[in-house]
């Protein structure tokens, strides 16, 4: 009976272990909303292990670490995330712990930066008949 009971409690725990990027997400999710920080820590660094450029996992990674009071790690995360994506919030709570850091400060500086749309458009031609009905312009034509 023993056997069988080891048995059951191995393939039960080596059926619940998260395999996909769904799988650590979720995990990640849940444990941040009970408040268990190495949970998510864990489970979204599992997910960043399985997409490792996708910036909102980076963003989670950062808001992760910082939680675990690992902020060398939760900048590295947050600069990539915000390169990636300017509009990740910086004003989140849970990076109350770096706020006072001057990397933090310079990277509050290039999030503002980079939020500053760049336009170099030029005008190519003009078209001065205005009853032209243009449907579509390929070159060359």
């Amino acid at each position: 009976m023993k056997n069988i009971l080891l048995l059951v409690l191995l393939t039960t725990t080596a059926w619940a272990q998260p395999k996909t990027l769904k799988d650590f997400y979720d995990r990640a999710t849940e444990a941040y909303k009970k408040g268990n920080y190495p949970q998510y820590y864990e489970m979204i660094t599992g997910a960043n292990k399985i997409h490792p450029y996708h910036q909102g996992i980076l963003y989670e990674v950062a808001r992760a670490a910082a939680l675990v009071n690992k902020p060398d790690e939760a900048m590295k995360f947050l600069n990539k995330a915000i390169h990636i994506d300017a509009d990740f919030d910086m004003a989140n709570p849970d990076f109350k712990n770096l706020v006072n850091r001057d990397d933090f400060k310079a990277l509050l500086k290039a999030q503002k930066d980079l939020k500053i749309p760049v336009i170099q458009s030029d005008t190519a031609f003009v078209v001065h008949d205005r009853q032209l009905h243009v449907e579509t312009l390929a070159p060359g034509e």
